[in-house]
């Protein structure tokens, strides 16, 4: 090999390989090391050793052996009250220690528990620490605590007493975790300076390398889940390890309703904050207060004799030698940090030989290490409980994808829209240029899903017409559907985002899996199933960059916050529906922006980045995301095609396969034109035989979007200067002329006189009067050129010109401005003649588009392309004219259009379909128990947030701040979310029908779950079990009672009698 080609190409490529392989191999390296960082169980050196026994405390013992779920042994005392009696009736405290050292170091605090305030206590060894097995991991030692618990419950006597935790540091991040996941097994947690996360804290550890992190203890996340427990924070100001404002945004996330108290040791650091005055006198105060009938035994006998119990020190602890000298070796360390977190974990097996395992006689009597159930049934329920988290979601998902896809190919017929999106997807594939009201982000999804299917573009989706056998039209439903699919999980995931609880998580996830109307829509070839897909993932993308709100610029909250605009420039991009879902966006970020506003200790260099990161993510990034769905579009649809006549003239003359190249390029007077209106959504000067209906009730003169013979129009001079029509001579036509313009079908002249425009009063009226022979001078136009794009003849040219035409005698100017006129005039734009003249107003502008003249020679092939920004603010605002224009027909009745008064209580349903009995029949109707408990809910909130409003005048406290910014910010979430996506259609004037309120629906379950999940709060489980149970039943019997609506109706309608419960739906008519 030459020299040259090795040093150029070989050698860099060997030095970027092998600069990988190394930076790889230290990442791993890194990952696979950090355990041994984060859990230091040998520190201090012999931790893994030397475990003090309670018995050196004088407190009776049993060390008991458990084999937890994953087969590990790990160590546990026991330390019960004298008599059973005793024990039975006072409180139980499990103990889950720290990082360093062992549970032996901890026994000074059990002493307390123990001899002064008569606890029974429990404490945990966790897998590889002190003498148990294995080696600490997460999971492993979230089944150490799990062990421990069925432990205690499953005790003959600690079974009934009340149950406190106490965890300190990384054991506060184990008994959060069990909390969250056992709340109904637990009566009391007390915490001490305990971190939110392991990802939080490593910038202590691996400043550079957080994303490595696989140990989470995602605090921050499990305690917003505890509701019913009272919480005690215990926090050392000073603590050096782990900074106090993990512990206040804890303290500050935590909505449990049953109370929570802060206590702050001044001096307290990360390990002395236990011995600090008055440690245990707020534990004492807090365990009165949610204990009934909690004494201290021998409490105030210590204190008349001036023992100092709410001052712990080491010198009332001189015989605590092994927590003295715990906190003794780590101070005498000169780099604590250091020495806390990088020392490795010891993994050898140790001995047991001072630690036997105790057996239980058939009484219980003595202790045995206890088992997790081993039945096949209490293994199944061990595993539920362990990984519902992840058994759930993928339960709901599986039954969501089976409930859109089952029988989706029944119907073989092209059903409702799917004309219409379909026959889009075969423009897509065809390259042909159409125009259709929504943007086009759906359906280049839908042709994606053709082109999936292997589609070719040639079927013309005929409603009701049967699918060739080369169209696989199932593929295509199925490639849709799953959009629909997904809403299930997503649905689950943001309600667990909002704090909801497990019943009110599954209550969300069941609602949305069997609406039978979420199911029908989502089956077909449709946008709904990708505008609801995107609307729920910007409520979830939302929701997450909500919860992220105390971590601002991390990497977790620019991932939430660029992902929620990329969803709502993806929402709006489907369809303008998905507007509603960016205003929800807009609001909260305007909240929350000036709830920064009002916070001094914001520095201002700080509050402008926030400002700046949600201009940049949540207006710009969708703008852009909203422009390129076009940009897409434009590059596909290249060829000539049914939509060209919405489009610029200059545009189409950038497409393949029109013929403007036919055109002469310069206007003379013989021509016929079509002349196009250069105002954005502009269409072409139109006429027709109808009449005015009230004016002068001459001929209508339109505009009109769609290519026919009546927006032909002839050029000609004025009557008195016209020559012989068969002068061979050919003259242009010049700025300045004055013209008449004869409609070429009908034969009048485009007029214009002092009689008011039929919409726009101000304007006057333009018609089509007179004809060849008749007329007056009110049928001359005066002919300006603004400019033109490539010459400055004064001569006026095909497609380039821009040209005005202002009245001869009344000199206003020929404008059509996207007004839209009544049925009469067929929901055309109306023409006017403005009298004001303003030389900039484009509705005044026009070009010629197509010419024909015989004595003139074709203007050849052109090459001119318009620009980008023009064409894409051009179609927008033609979209927005035509659906404008999408207005009920007074004398027309449309048996699928419905109102948004008769959505919320699902009063109406959707025939999708011929209703014949031999044909497969679809019903568009919500499951009644779904909406009509959403709706209620709503309703609802709204009296109880006044109910709480008047109370908080009064000065009650039903909630902590939290509590009620948590209470608020759901509301608001989901209230202000149905609102912005029911109203809008409650205002407009264009035909409604009742897919439009299913975004809004979902904001009504979600609302539905979170008053449910409120009411039943303070329930016991078993109550809230039955409550929730009920609704789980009537929503999966009423499901089951509809589903044929949504999977198909291969019988007679007739025999659907029996289900048209109100008289509204039309269901066996």
């Amino acid at each position: 090999m030459p020299k040259g080609r090795y040093t150029k190409t070989i050698l860099p490529l060997l030095i970027i390989g092998g600069t990988t392989a190394i930076i790889s191999g230290g990442l791993a390296i890194l990952y696979s090391v950090q355990r041994s960082s984060i859990y230091t169980p040998n520190n201090p050196e012999g931790s893994r050793k030397h475990v003090p026994k309670p018995s050196e405390y004088g407190m009776p013992y049993i060390p008991a052996i458990l084999t937890t779920q994953d087969n590990v042994k790990i160590r546990i005392y026991v330390c019960k009250r004298h008599t059973d009696d005793e024990a039975s009736s006072r409180p139980t405290v499990l103990m889950f220690h720290g990082n360093g050292g062992n549970m032996g170091d901890r026994l000074p605090i059990a002493e307390r528990f123990y001899k002064d305030f008569k606890c029974n206590v429990v404490m945990v060894s966790y897998r590889g620490y002190g003498r148990s097995e294995g080696t600490p991991t997460e999971k492993g030692l979230c089944l150490d605590a799990k062990a421990a618990l069925e432990y205690i419950r499953q005790d003959e006597i600690l079974r009934y007493t009340k149950l406190i935790v106490y965890g300190q540091a990384l054991g506060g991040a184990v008994a959060i975790d069990l909390i969250a996941k056992n709340e109904g097994k637990i009566d009391i947690l007390i915490l001490e300076n305990t971190f939110l996360s392991i990802p939080k804290i490593l910038p202590k550890i691996f400043p550079n390398f957080k994303f490595l992190c696989s140990e989470i203890w995602p605090s921050e996340q499990n305690i917003k889940k505890i509701k019913t427990i009272p919480i005690l924070f215990l926090s050392g100001k000073k603590d050096e390890i782990i900074p106090q404002h993990h512990m206040k945004t804890l303290f500050d996330l935590t909505q449990t309703n049953s109370g929570k108290e802060w206590v702050e040791f001044s001096e307290g650091s990360h390990l002395d904050t236990v011995l600090q005055p008055n440690y245990f006198h707020y534990v004492d105060q807090f365990l009165q207060k949610h204990i009934i009938g909690w004494k201290v035994w021998n409490y105030f006998y210590h204190f008349m004799n001036s023992v100092r119990l709410d001052v712990w020190s080491s010198d009332d602890l001189d015989d605590s030698r092994s927590y003295n000298s715990f906190i003794g070796n780590n101070y005498s360390e000169m780099d604590q940090l250091k020495r806390r977190h990088t020392n490795t974990v010891q993994t050898q097996k140790e001995g047991f030989e001072h630690f036997e395992p105790v057996e239980l006689d058939e009484n219980g009597k003595t202790q045995k290490p206890a088992r997790l159930p081993t039945t096949k049934l209490q293994v199944i329920k061990a595993f539920y409980e362990e990984y519902y988290d992840i058994i759930l979601p993928l339960f709901f998902t599986f039954l969501s994808f089976w409930t859109r896809f089952y029988l989706i190919s029944l119907s073989d017929i092209v059903l409702w829209d799917e004309a219409h999106f379909g026959k889009f997807a075969s423009h897509y594939i065809k390259q042909e240029f159409y125009f259709d009201v929504h943007p086009p982000l759906g359906k280049m999804i839908v042709a994606l899903a053709g082109l999936f299917a292997g589609y070719d573009g040639g079927f013309d989706f005929s409603s009701g017409t049967k699918y060739p056998e080369n169209v696989n039209y199932t593929v295509m439903r199925m490639f849709l559907a799953s959009f629909g699919a997904w809403l299930v999980p997503l649905a689950y995931a943001t309600a667990i985002e909002l704090d909801f609880s497990q019943h009110a998580v599954i209550l969300v996830a069941l609602m949305v899996l069997l609406d039978t109307a979420y199911i029908c829509i989502s089956r077909f070839i449709l946008l709904d199933s990708m505008l609801l897909f995107f609307t729920f993932t910007t409520v979830y993308f939302m929701v997450k960059f909500h919860n992220q709100r105390h971590d601002p610029f991390s990497a977790d909250w620019w991932l939430w916050l660029i992902l929620t605009g990329v969803s709502i420039g993806c929402v709006s991009s489907i369809k303008w529906v998905g507007l509603f879902a960016t205003a929800l966006v807009g609001l909260y970020t305007i909240e929350d922006l000036w709830d920064k506003f009002g916070d001094l200790s914001i520095p201002k260099s700080i509050y402008l980045k926030h400002w700046i990161a949600r201009i940049i993510c949540l207006i710009i990034l969708p703008i852009l995301i909203y422009m390129l769905s076009f940009s897409i579009h434009f590059l596909i649809l290249v060829n000539s095609g049914p939509g060209d006549a919405q489009m610029s003239s200059l545009f189409q003359a950038g497409l393949h396969g029109n013929d403007f190249s036919e055109n002469p390029l310069e206007v003379a007077y013989g021509s016929k034109v079509t002349i196009k209106n250069m105002g954005y959504g502009g269409g072409l000067l139109h006429s027709h035989v109808q009449t005015y209906p009230e004016g002068s009730e001459q001929q209508q003169v339109t505009c009109y979007h769609h290519k026919d013979s009546n927006n032909d129009w002839i050029v000609k001079k004025p009557r008195e200067a016209q020559k012989n029509d068969n002068d061979t001579e050919v003259e242009f036509v010049v700025h300045g002329d004055t013209i008449r313009l004869l409609h070429s079908i009908t034969g009048r002249n485009l007029h214009s006189h002092q009689v008011p425009a039929p919409v726009t009063k101000s304007q006057l009226e333009v018609s089509g009067y007179g004809n060849e022979t008749l007329g007056d001078v009110n049928d001359y136009w005066v002919i300006e050129v603004v400019d033109d794009m490539y010459t400055k003849s004064n001569r006026i040219r095909s497609l380039t010109t821009r040209i005005r035409f202002r009245h001869n005698l009344l000199g206003c100017y020929l404008r059509a401005a996207n007004t839209i006129l009544p049925q009469w005039g067929f929901k055309q734009i109306e023409v006017t003649c403005d009298k004001n003249n303003n030389p900039g107003d484009s509705f005044t502008h026009w070009n010629i588009e197509r010419h024909w003249n015989d004595k003139l020679p074709s203007g050849g092939k052109s090459y001119y392309k318009s620009k980008f920004l023009h064409d894409f603010w051009h179609l927008n605002v033609a979209m927005y004219t035509t659906n404008n224009a999408l207005v009920p027909d007074p004398d027309k009745e449309d048996i699928l259009a419905s109102t948004p008064r008769q959505w919320p209580l699902v009063e109406v349903g959707l025939r999708m379909c011929s209703w014949a009995d031999e044909v497969v029949k679809f019903y568009l109707l919500g499951n009644p128990i779904v909406w009509w408990s959403g709706t209620a809910s709503l309703v609802i909130f709204v009296f109880v947030l006044l109910y709480y409003l008047i109370r908080r005048q009064r000065k009650y406290k039903d909630f902590s701040p939290a509590q009620w910014d948590h209470f608020l910010y759901v509301g608001k979430v989901c209230g202000i979310g149905w609102l912005l996506h029911y109203l809008p259609f409650c205002i407009m004037g264009r035909v409604t029908y009742l897919h439009h309120y299913f975004p809004a629906l979902y904001f009504s379950i979600l609302m539905a779950a979170f008053m449910l999940d409120h009411f039943t709060v303070s329930c016991k489980p078993k109550t809230k079990n039955i409550i929730f149970g009920t609704f789980y039943s009537l929503i999966i019997i009423v499901f089951w009672y509809f589903k044929d609506l949504a999977f198909g109706i291969n019988y007679p309608a007739s025999e659907l009698k029996n289900r048209k419960w109100l008289s509204t739906w039309n269901i066996a008519d």
